[in-house]
């Protein structure tokens, strides 16, 4: 930059002057298969943090709320599980009653109830119990299904929660070396550009209606949210000068 003569300089001031158009959470969506969009940029070795005003909304689309069709045969398949899983359950109750009426104590009472699996299987790694998930709405369940999540300063399901911390903050080292954690993209707010720190971060994005909001000190704050050797994705030049040059035109 000190380099620069008078008339670059002024070229340069006038194309940072003009307006930028911002890439919304149907933009990222809509782009999210061609090469280089934001699920393209998503990490195969370990978990990618992404940051963005509006970390629900954005979860909901990279786990392909934006196809309608397909979204809907996959809230329906999901519900039939949670039919299937409870009518089982049901249907082991009432054998079990009864075989504890027959043989009158020659049981155990609850032998049959401990055999009985009252978990929805998710995903690989991620199992919930069928009445923590009968209280959280279907399209949650499915974003933590595709091993997407969400954190935010308020609003976040306790389940969520509960799988975020347990994924990424509790989870041994050692796991992350082998495969992918069942949570294997986690959408953010300010509140963790400070907050989240794991070892499994290899890869964070930052989206341009959050970054353009931050200062230089977040932008640090946030690029340390990578522990080890990673990637750091910036969705616009703009941003990217913000974050590394603190070049916020005026």
């Amino acid at each position: 930059l000190c380099s620069l003569s008078a008339e670059q300089f002024a070229r340069l001031r006038a194309r940072w002057d003009e307006p930028a158009r911002k890439l919304t959470i149907t933009d990222m969506h809509t782009k999210a298969k061609r090469p280089g969009g934001l699920a393209g940029a998503l990490s195969t070795t370990g978990v990618t943090m992404v940051a963005t005003l509006e970390p629900r909304a954005l979860a909901l689309h990279l786990a392909g709320s934006g196809d309608a069709a397909a979204w809907a045969e996959k809230l329906k398949a999901l519900k039939a599980s949670k039919a299937a899983l409870r009518a089982q359950l049901k249907l082991g109750a009432k054998e079990s009653a009864r075989s504890r009426k027959a043989e009158e104590g020659d049981k155990p009472e609850d032998t049959a109830s401990a055999a009985a699996d009252t978990r929805l299987k998710l995903r690989q790694g991620i199992a919930v119990e069928i009445d923590e998930a009968e209280v959280v709405d279907d399209e949650t369940l499915l974003m933590l299904q595709h091993g997407i999540a969400y954190a935010a300063s308020i609003g976040t399901e306790p389940l969520v929660a509960r799988l975020y911390t347990q994924t990424l903050l509790h989870a041994p080292e050692r796991m992350f070396a082998a495969k992918l954690p069942p949570i294997h993209t986690v959408c953010v707010d300010y509140s963790s550009v400070y907050g989240t720190d794991s070892v499994a971060v290899d890869t964070i994005v930052m989206t341009d209606e959050l970054g353009a909001r931050l200062s230089w000190e977040d932008h640090q704050q946030f690029l340390g949210r990578l522990r080890r050797d990673g990637k750091a994705i910036y969705l616009s030049m703009r941003t990217m000068r913000l974050a590394t040059l603190g070049a916020r035109p005026p």
